[in-house]
């Protein structure tokens, strides 16, 4: 075949007995046997009829460079056969073959294909010693015809092949789902990030609706933008949120259409921009948070210094004073001090803490805050029921601080609750450990819901709304989440705040 490459013909596969006798046995049996051309040809593919030949084992060492002057070089050259009688002719022969091959006479035709060509087949007479005839060559330039067809048809489908390879490749191992529909909504092909994200094989999800698959459904999803591109034939890219899914994926669908431009189905891409999309919030609220913490210390640092001096004094007038005057006295002596309680709030919010984390039993810090609350919870009139993982949880977090969060956590269910159950509980989910608080109270309104860790945010005639936006700042310093929903199926609230564990106990990485 040739190589343009190295402007030489390289071997490729030579075929032919070793020996006369080889030869002559071989003949034999085939004629006797009187097999087809399909039965010859599975018979040398299975090595029934003979073993690899000479040419064969040697075929690998022969190449003949194109830049010289020879009878192979000229067949390519020409796109002409020739035919070749070493002793009888003035030709010049190719030598590295009639040093390997020690034949008296060979012929070579081209295989053309389009006008190329692609490779040259060779033939000698070094078994039967005859001479090659023009009837010879005519049988052989017939037969390169038909090789040179099937070699570049050969040529052809491996490329086609490889190609096939390289997209199924790249699209197996694109991170984004991606699959094809056809035009009734019934999956054709998904990648590998589909499978993995629906966590079922290949053979349940193709076949099926792709609405059944990824929204749940058991009709179309209206908030897919799928729908628009059947209507309107053309792409669509929107950000939907998918509760089946459990996330927000930026989801793009594109038609596509047959050799007649008739829509023979859609290819959707999906992309799963959840966790960006928190970060994205997260650093918002950090702003905001930040921002308002500002503000608040500089407030708070201008109103301390005068409500000092109005608490001091009205103490002393209480003193002095006597009847209704010393009542009223009294009275401004604790607004000042309940004005004081909020101040050390407000500038608790505003100020930097310095995280100290330890290696620490997460039950026993959640422990430690049940004791603390336990009397006032009674008091309220509501049991509180611990559902604690047994072996404890060992985590990296600031247990000073974590307190706060539980504490925090712990009131609010018994403010909300009235003479009912609050229930704690610590178990694994998907890799992180889980400190949960479930209430029965009336739960939160759903637009309090998306406000509830707001800073200043209170639906309470007191308090200054601090409370919880603390909670989740502690909750976000020590790498975890916070997330709050309402019961299904009953009143209440449950607060879950998800933790990454501590891989490897050592006291010196933690935090």
């Amino acid at each position: 075949l040739s190589n343009k490459e190295t402007n030489s013909l390289e071997a490729y596969l030579g075929i032919g007995p070793s020996t006369h006798e080889d030869a002559y046995k071989i003949w034999n049996e085939l004629s006797t046997k009187r097999m087809s051309l399909k039965e010859t040809l599975h018979a040398i593919e299975m090595g029934e009829q003979w073993t690899e030949s000479f040419l064969d084992s040697i075929d690998g060492d022969i190449i003949l460079s194109l830049d010289d002057d020879t009878v192979m070089s000229r067949v390519v050259k020409e796109k002409r056969p020739y035919i070749v009688n070493v002793e009888h002719n003035d030709m010049p022969i190719d030598q590295m073959l009639m040093d390997k091959l020690q034949t008296s006479a060979y012929a070579a035709v081209p295989l053309v294909s389009r006008d190329n060509v692609i490779g040259v087949i060779w033939v000698d007479n070094k078994i039967t010693t005859k001479p090659i005839s023009n009837e010879d060559m005519k049988f052989l330039i017939g037969f390169a015809d038909q090789v040179a067809s099937a070699i570049e048809n050969a040529s052809l489908f491996q490329k086609v092949s490889e190609a096939e390879a390289e997209l199924e490749n790249i699209f197996s191992s694109i991170s984004d789902m991606i699959f094809l529909t056809d035009k009734d909504c019934v999956i054709k092909s998904v990648n590998q990030a589909v499978l993995d994200k629906i966590g079922l094989p290949r053979d349940e999800i193709v076949g099926q609706k792709c609405y059944r698959i990824f929204h749940g459904t058991e009709e179309p999803w209206p908030e897919c933008p799928h729908h628009k591109t059947l209507a309107e034939l053309k792409p669509f890219i929107e950000e939907v949120e998918d509760k089946h899914l459990n996330g927000t994926f930026i989801t793009s669908t594109a038609p596509m259409f047959d050799s007649d431009r008739n829509l023979a189905g859609t290819v959707h891409v999906m992309r799963d921009v959840t966790e960006m999309n928190q970060l994205k919030s997260r650093l918002q609220s950090s702003e905001k948070m930040a921002a308002l913490g500002e503000v608040a210390a500089k407030v708070a640092h201008e109103i301390r210094n005068p409500l000092v001096s109005v608490g001091g004094f009205a103490r002393r007038l209480e003193m002095d004073l006597a009847g209704s005057e010393k009542e009223f006295a009294g009275i401004i002596a604790e607004e000042v001090e309940r004005l004081e309680r909020i101040l050390r709030e407000i500038l608790g919010f505003a100020k930097e803490v310095r995280m100290n984390k330890r290696i620490v039993d997460l039950n026993s810090v959640i422990r430690g805050v049940m004791e603390l609350m336990q009397t006032e919870i009674e008091n309220s009139g509501n049991t509180i029921k611990s559902e604690l993982l047994p072996e404890g949880i060992i985590i990296c977090i600031d247990p000073d601080r974590f307190r706060e969060v539980v504490l925090n956590i712990l009131s609010n269910a018994n403010i909300a609750t009235n003479k009912g159950q609050i229930t704690i509980r610590t178990y694994m989910r998907g890799g992180k450990c889980v400190f949960e608080v479930e209430d029965e109270g009336s739960g939160i309104g759903e637009d309090e819901i998306k406000k509830i860790f707001d800073p200043f945010y209170t639906t309470k005639t007191t308090g200054t709304g601090l409370g919880l936006a603390v909670t989740k700042r502690i909750v976000e310093e020590n790498n975890g989440v916070i997330t709050v929903e309402n019961k299904t199926g009953g009143d209440g609230a449950v607060f879950r705040v998800y933790l990454p564990l501590q891989e490897e106990i050592d006291e010196n990485s933690c935090g």
